[in-house]
């Protein structure tokens, strides 16, 4: 009676060779990369995605009404009180000595 030969599997493997410091990092990088360029890959893809639902033939957005509003017509008096109530004090001087004719007597710089 003949016995099988043991198999043994680590025996076939050989002795494996240990990777230096700079193909550790080549390797990381390189999947660190590949991963970043998926994950932006996939977010484009959703955005475009999102943004042809949205479109019409001619490119405008009809299905969403409110999602583009106006705002008031930005006048030198709309822009001052803006500046006032917003408490900027010393930027709507200086705006209100650059937008008119008249110049202090005594300029302090801010």
């Amino acid at each position: 009676m003949k016995l099988d030969p043991i198999f043994n599997p680590h025996a076939r493997i050989g002795q494996i060779a240990k990777k230096t410091k700079a193909e550790e990092k080549d390797e990381l990088i390189a999947t660190t990369k590949l991963t970043v360029l998926d994950k932006y890959a996939k977010k484009n893809a959703a955005k475009k995605a999102a943004n042809t639902a949205n479109m019409s033939g001619s490119g405008q957005q009809f299905q969403e009404k409110g999602n583009y509003q106006l705002e008031e017509k930005v006048t030198a008096e709309s822009l001052g009180i803006k500046l006032l109530t917003q408490g900027y004090m010393q930027a709507y001087i200086d705006f209100f000595y650059l937008t008119t004719e008249t110049t202090p007597s005594d300029i302090k710089p801010s």
